[in-house]
């Protein structure tokens, strides 16, 4: 036989609310990060042609060669710096038809703004499930004349209903 809600049955946590206060943040934090991607398809990997490398005052320039997946063979000239004509690869992306060196650290999104995200979407999850329970500005039933002009100012009336 079912026993009666009382205040105290209502007040504990029950496992899809804690399912709700766990996957907003997760939800959140997911959806900055996949946000936060570069529009930047796969590194391809491009090896230098050491006899083109030439030193500049900024570095090196020189051409490298690299295969796409349907089997075209590229070869562009561009920058170098001197670990890369050293180890004799350079990752490399192709955006838009322009070519760019790949940079790793610009895929990632600052691990303060995951951290704020997720405490904000917690706090989000905590406030939407406290007003479900009923934790909130409460004004009376709605009867006229049940409450005074000072009893329904928002001051006197945030409470958590039982």
């Amino acid at each position: 036989m079912d026993e009666p809600e009382t205040a105290t049955t209502r007040r504990r946590l029950r496992p899809a609310d804690l399912l709700f206060v766990l996957a907003v943040p997760v939800l959140a934090v997911a959806f900055v990060v996949w946000l936060g991607q570069s529009s930047e398809g796969e590194p391809h990997r491009a090896q230098v042609i050491q006899s083109t490398v030439e030193p500049t005052d900024e570095g090196f320039v020189g051409n490298v060669t690299w295969s796409e997946d349907d089997g075209v063979r590229h070869v562009r000239r561009i920058s170098l710096t001197g670990g890369q004509v050293e180890s004799g690869t350079v990752l490399l992306t192709v955006t838009e038809g322009e070519l760019r060196l790949f940079e790793p650290d610009r895929r990632s999104v600052p691990i303060y703004v995951l951290v704020i995200t997720g405490v904000m979407a917690l706090v989000f999850a905590v406030v939407v499930l406290a007003t479900l329970r009923g934790f909130g500005y409460v004004r009376g039933t709605g009867r006229a004349g049940e409450t005074t002009h000072e009893q329904v100012q928002e001051s006197n009336a945030f409470y958590w209903r039982h």
